[in-house]
């Protein structure tokens, strides 16, 4: 993913090529296409899902852009909440047969 200028506009997404022969549409002005471009070469396809509308000189590449890594509070929440869970069950197992017992 890229930060770029396009058209004295800034925008972040993912940059393709521009193809001569793709007729691009660019319904929300961003400088890339909404239609992929989908190639062979000798048996083996390839798609370019993010065409550019005009050639690359017309953009400005400002910095790439690295989305935050998920945290403890992105795609690792769930295990930690099951582990929280799953302790506390077996702490509660554990004083009831504590209590079960005297």
């Amino acid at each position: 993913m890229y930060t770029y200028t396009y058209d004295n506009k800034e925008y972040t997404n993912y940059l393709g090529n521009y193809w001569l022969d793709h007729e691009a549409s660019d319904s929300n002005y961003d400088g890339i296409g909404e239609k992929a471009v989908i190639f062979t070469n000798s048996h083996v396809w390839y798609v370019d899902e993010y065409p550019l509308v005009q050639f690359y000189e017309k953009y400005e590449l400002i910095e790439p852009y690295f989305p935050p890594k998920r945290t403890i509070l992105g795609y690792n929440m769930f295990l930690v909440v099951a582990i929280i869970a799953f302790s506390l069950l077996l702490i509660l197992m554990k004083n009831h047969k504590i209590t079960k017992q005297n």
